[in-house]
């Protein structure tokens, strides 16, 4: 079975995805999809074989696909999901999945309506470190778990992004990596989380562009995590203690036993193929009627976590339930 692609949002992540597509067995890109005329001129010069249309509407009327790809600017997530599924197609939808829980809801409902898969392009789970990550914890490799410390500095102003007057931009754009990629390590539902987005007093942003959160989960692990785009020298860190023995994965992948207090470098880490991987579990998700490991539904604790830290930012800091906004819902 060979998928017909439409790529919605031509930008340079939606270019990459069509040359990803193109190079995948069992996908055949088919069109593209951007309102903006530059798309068009781009797409006409780079990509000649494929017709780009200023409309999902307009797409399906003109060609037969299966499955959509979704990196349009993050604020049409709902529009655009919801013509595609109008349109008889799956989706793979990049991050953020949505800029609220309940238009992430409400696109999870219409896939369920339409019966059709729906999975967030989280790539950052098949990096090979975090795979191994989440396979020590899930085999009980740290014992019981107590603590974790999840730090990220960049280094990236806002000039001719459409991120720059966005509110919260790093936690939407950025954060939405970081939570998803700790929950998925620790193999835990959130429960509760406190903290605050906010801008320094440099840059050339005007939305938040630094988080700070205090998060507890279900398996009892308390984590504190960090991210700022305003930082002036990279940097990256996380970290999981427990009853036996630590991970940090930063600079490679290294563990920590009790015993000598000194790290190692882990080896044979588990391979993964990155983004072939998404389109991999989407194509046999679609075959089967089955849900891929980075579905909607399960990215709607991801979205949470998020709203949370935005509504905590509101509260002056306060403990907000994530478990309470998904369950509740």
């Amino acid at each position: 079975m060979t998928l017909g692609v439409v790529f919605i949002g031509a930008g340079g992540r939606g270019r990459g995805w069509i040359d990803k597509v193109a190079d995948r067995e069992g996908f055949e890109p088919v069109a593209i999809v951007d309102p903006a005329e530059a798309a068009h001129e781009m797409a006409a010069e780079k990509y000649p074989h494929l017709p780009a249309f200023s409309s999902v509407k307009e797409a399906s009327a003109a060609v037969k696909a299966d499955l959509a790809i979704n990196s349009a600017i993050s604020w049409t997530r709902k529009e655009t999901c919801l013509a595609a599924m109008d349109a008889g197609w799956h989706l793979l939808v990049e991050k953020p999945f949505a800029l609220s829980l309940a238009e992430a809801r409400a696109i999870v409902d219409a896939g369920e309506k339409a019966g059709k898969v729906v999975s967030a392009a989280q790539n950052y789970r098949f990096i090979p470190e975090v795979a191994t990550m989440q396979r020590k914890v899930a085999e009980g490799g740290l014992g019981e778990l107590g603590h974790g410390v999840f730090v990220r500095h960049r280094k990236r102003y806002g000039a001719a992004t459409y991120q720059q007057h966005m509110p919260h931009n790093y936690l939407w754009e950025m954060g939405v990596h970081d939570l998803d990629l700790i929950r998925f390590t620790l193999c835990s539902k959130p429960l509760k989380v406190s903290g605050a987005s906010f801008l320094p007093p440099w840059g050339d942003f005007s939305g938040e562009t630094s988080v700070s959160a205090a998060c507890e989960f279900e398996s009892g692990i308390r984590v504190s995590y960090f991210g700022a785009w305003a930082s002036h020298v990279p940097e990256f860190h996380w970290r999981i203690d427990g009853s036996g023995g630590s991970l940090q994965y930063g600079d490679g992948l290294k563990f920590g036993s009790p015993e000598d207090m000194q790290w190692r470098t882990m080896e044979n880490l588990d391979a993964t193929i990155g983004d072939f991987a998404l389109l991999d579990e989407l194509a046999e998700a679609i075959r089967t009627g089955g849900r891929t490991s980075t579905s909607g539904e399960d990215n709607l604790w991801t979205v949470a976590m998020m709203e949370a830290v935005v509504m905590s930012t509101q509260a002056s800091g306060g403990q907000i339930s994530v478990a309470d906004l998904v369950e509740g819902g």
